[in-house]
């Protein structure tokens, strides 16, 4: 279905937002769950050339093996035909490198907890995409999903870009940013911006210092030797005597 103009700028100004301030930014990595390809298939709509329509710009679909498991014993072959020919990322394996390169508190990303609200109903499918993206996000991924459950919980992490197959539209839809990724991105800004601030009122207050201590005490200043004015030097005209 093709897209009206009040769309594509709202779709445009999501991108922009986490790419400004989560760097979300393409090609970008799409992971794909059970639930949207059942959308897709039973709209018999092909899942890689609509998130593209939507996102339009390059990106890369990922699925993993409890996505293709989940699919092969529900028998849905037409979803799992797609998701075959996604790029398969093993369970784990990006957090594990994403655990390598963090450091200190950043670190914490890997804990999932398996207790967290809504966790109950989600599937193993689901709950590896929940482990992917873990509590920061540290992948920078996409995440295309018509469970409810997930998008709930997933929505509470700040910086993942949510889409969604719009059945009655017969197209996906880009969520605008949740109150996290908003919360978050202003919380953040605000830090920044304060920071800055108290460095140049440190720096302004030091350089006022440093001069006030190398200032020379006032020198009586010798008043100029004026030159002979051009006026007075004029020759007196002779006064003539009439008679």
């Amino acid at each position: 279905m093709k897209q009206s103009a009040k769309h594509r700028k709202e779709c445009k100004k999501t991108i922009s937002f986490f790419k400004l301030h989560y760097s979300v930014k393409p090609p970008f990595s799409v992971v794909v769950d059970t639930s949207f390809l059942r959308a897709c298939a039973d709209l018999d709509l092909q899942p890689r050339h609509e998130l593209l329509t939507e996102l339009d710009d390059k990106m890369t679909p990922i699925t993993t093996p409890a996505i293709l498991e989940e699919l092969r014993q529900a028998k849905e072959w037409s979803a799992h035909k797609h998701a075959k020919t996604f790029f398969l990322l093993k369970d784990g394996q990006e957090i594990r490198q994403s655990e390598e390169k963090a450091e200190g508190p950043q670190r914490r990303h890997t804990v999932f907890v398996a207790c967290e609200p809504g966790a109950d109903d989600l599937t193993d499918a689901a709950l590896s995409v929940r482990r992917l993206i873990g509590n920061t996000n540290s992948g920078k991924y996409m995440v295309a999903t018509n469970d409810k459950a997930l998008r709930r919980i997933l929505n509470r992490v700040p910086g993942v870009p949510l889409l969604h197959l719009d059945e009655d539209l017969r197209r996906v839809i880009l969520t605008k940013p949740g109150p996290a990724s908003v919360e978050h991105s202003q919380n953040v800004s605000r830090a920044k911006t304060t920071g800055e601030l108290r460095a140049v009122d440190k720096s302004y207050i030091e350089s006022l210092s440093a001069a006030s201590a190398e200032k020379e005490p006032d020198v009586k200043r010798k008043r100029k030797v004026k030159g002979v004015n051009p006026m007075a030097a004029k020759k007196k005209k002779q006064k003539v005597d009439i008679r």
